[in-house]
């Protein structure tokens, strides 16, 4: 019994020693083994691409950065946890902004005004316009038309609206001219100046007899007024007789003086 007991020792220890060697060593190697861990390059200063993240945005990955490792007097050294820093990110342009195409201007008609219905005006027919002058004979020409005209008093068929006419007559009167509306004119009246010159006749004896034109104008010293125009001129004494004919222009003033 004791050998048995002896033998149940021995083997108890030698499975004892057999178990804890490989422990023991384990313990010792990786209390001796110094985790080395290399400081990452900065990519920022190689001037290398960054990397892209897994969102595929342009952020910078900075991987973990190990603390240096203490090593204990006893020549065993202590591997320190490692905290990995924060990852830094580059700003993020953002995308360019496409401008919205501009819809197209229309351009703003000024609205249509309709124009109000106008009635057209009945038109006038032409109207009987009768033409009266003094001194009575004189020859009556309207609108410079040769067609329409006529010896005063007459009648003439005229459109309505703005007339013009000229009276002239031969006998010492002077043109006139009017202007005149159909058909609120029914009747036109011309009243023409009389074109004068005035002679001043005498005499040396003074008392002679003065004619002209068959009338008898009195004794010298005489002052006629004549009508414009030629005129038949007779003085005499009773003895001696002087006949001419005379030209007189309107407004003229004209003297003679006869010495028997």
């Amino acid at each position: 019994m004791a050998a048995v007991c002896a033998a149940i020792v021995v083997l108890s220890i030698v499975l004892l020693r057999t178990i804890s060697a490989p422990r023991a060593n384990t313990t010792d190697a990786e209390s001796k083994r110094v985790v080395s861990t290399s400081q990452p390059e900065d990519l920022s200063t190689t001037g290398k691409p960054t990397a892209l993240d897994s969102k595929g945005t342009g952020s910078k990955v900075t991987p973990p950065v190990a603390t240096p490792i203490s090593t204990a007097s006893d020549g065993s050294s202590t591997t320190v946890a490692v905290r990995a820093p924060a990852s830094r990110q580059l700003p993020v342009k953002p995308a360019p902004i496409k401008p919205a195409p501009l819809a197209p201007t229309r351009t703003q008609q000024p609205p249509l005004r309709i124009a109000p219905t106008l009635t057209p005006t009945p038109a006038l027919a032409a109207s009987s316009v009768e033409l009266v002058s003094d001194p009575a004979g004189a020859r009556i020409e309207v609108d410079g038309r040769s067609d329409l005209s006529c010896l005063a008093p007459c009648s003439l068929t005229l459109n309505p609206g703005r007339h013009t006419l000229v009276a002239d007559s031969s006998s010492g009167y002077g043109a006139a001219r009017k202007i005149f509306n159909v058909p609120v004119s029914g009747s036109v009246f011309v009243s023409m100046t009389r074109n004068v010159g005035t002679m001043l006749l005498t005499s040396d004896p003074s008392g002679a007899q003065v004619v002209i034109d068959g009338k008898d104008y009195g004794s010298t010293p005489v002052r006629a007024r004549l009508s414009a125009g030629r005129h038949h001129l007779s003085v005499s004494d009773g003895v001696r007789h002087h006949d001419e004919t005379i030209q007189i222009e309107a407004d003229g003033m004209y003297q003679r003086s006869f010495r028997w």
